[in-house]
């Protein structure tokens, strides 16, 4: 618009408020007028081309010595471009979330800090914990594993993927000590978010309960150090 387009009025104004926001962004401004204080709003404008904009403004009102509201100075900006970013990036997470959410394997990220962000259910089923119990919590309180032959507390593969920013690939013989304090084999493996700049903004961790396999391969060790204890079987002629 150019500056003969408005006259300075609240009707000039209103005209290009959203028929839908014109009301409430009325009151807010009644409102802020009324106490004396701060403005804050947020509408949206139709601009005279059609094109639908959102706005937020802020202002301080301005009293005389009687207190009495004289005038308000403030500022409005287009917000329109940073709400469709952020729709972006909420699609984009929910994407994400529901991918994880279906991954067959337990699954656990994390942010820069090793804080717990996300668990899926199967990572719940698995270690005993609910996201709602996890969410903030550090990853060692509730991902705790060591080896299942030493019986020694094994870092996880998240805090190796952090530090070299390269994936973490599965290590066998971890076994995961649940919420209950149940003992779970598991082969855990981590990689790092990549970041837009050149800090890492977090881990997935995955983490497939493998005792059936473990089972197997015990049994098949076991069956070994038989055959190499008695030797080969022999059969009466």
């Amino acid at each position: 618009m150019t500056p003969g387009n408005f006259d300075g009025t609240r009707e000039s104004w209103a005209r290009f408020v959203h028929p839908e926001d014109i009301e409430e962004a009325a009151r807010g401004f009644n409102e802020g007028v009324g106490t004396g204080g701060r403005i804050e709003l947020e509408f949206r404008i139709v601009r005279e081309d059609g094109e639908v904009r959102y706005i937020r403004a802020l202002a301080q009102v301005i009293s005389d010595a009687d207190g009495k509201p004289i005038k308000v100075i403030g500022t409005q900006w287009d917000t329109t471009d940073d709400r469709a970013l952020a729709n972006e990036l909420y699609e984009e997470k929910e994407r994400l979330r529901i991918t994880l959410h279906s991954i067959g394997d337990a699954v656990i990220t994390t942010d820069a800090s090793l804080k717990i962000t996300y668990m899926n259910p199967i990572a719940e089923t698995l270690s005993g914990w609910t996201l709602e119990q996890a969410e903030g919590l550090d990853l060692a309180d509730v991902f705790r594993i060591f080896d299942d032959e030493t019986n020694l507390p094994i870092p996880s593969p998240v805090e190796a993927c952090m530090t070299s920013l390269e994936p973490s690939y599965p290590q066998d013989g971890a076994v995961l000590l649940t919420r209950s304090g149940a003992q779970l084999p598991i082969q855990d493996s981590a990689a790092p978010v990549p970041p837009p700049t050149a800090e890492t903004l977090g881990a997935v961790l995955i983490f497939p309960d493998v005792t059936p396999r473990r089972l197997r391969q015990n049994e098949l060790l076991y069956a070994d150090s038989l055959d190499t204890h008695h030797g080969p079987a022999t059969h009466p002629p």
